[in-house]
């Protein structure tokens, strides 16, 4: 049974939704156009580069498993602070890589980072919605990441 929130809280909670899948879905696509130019500015291979796509993905189904049961264990607020501040310093640190192999660490991580990000969404979500709103509400969720 869904805590109950209050009408301020469910609209920070509803932003929260529309903008966590959407950081996600950009977090894997928004490198992609940039892989030739990676390849050239790091002189290595066009398959080390697209491994920072397939690193994302993994990252994000890892962080998903274990930020999710973490969630459940530390609390959602914390969870939600400690992977958003992760995505952003991971983040900065993937524009200032020195190579191929800390650039795809740092994929790695952010991927992590935005798998907590989304498994922490979609429990707020369970949390303080149910029946139709919960519905209404996974459904910009989804839509959302499809966005991103």
């Amino acid at each position: 049974m869904p805590k109950s929130c209050s009408l301020s809280q469910k609209r920070n909670i509803i932003f929260f939704l529309i903008t966590a899948p959407f950081l996600g879905g950009i977090s894997f696509d928004l490198i992609v156009p940039s892989l030739p130019v990676i390849t050239s500015e790091f002189q290595t291979s066009e398959n080390l580069v697209q491994l920072t796509v397939s690193m994302t993905l993994i990252g994000a189904a890892i962080g998903t498993l274990l930020l999710g049961v973490l969630s459940d264990m530390f609390g959602r607020k914390k969870n939600r602070s400690w992977s958003c501040l992760c995505f952003v310093l991971v983040s900065f640190l993937s524009i200032i890589s020195p190579n191929i192999y800390f650039l795809n660490l740092m994929r790695f991580l952010q991927g992590i980072c935005v798998g907590g990000i989304i498994a922490n969404a979609r429990s707020i979500a369970t949390d303080c919605f149910s029946g139709i709103s919960l519905n209404k509400v996974m459904a910009y969720f989804f839509s959302s990441f499809a966005l991103g």
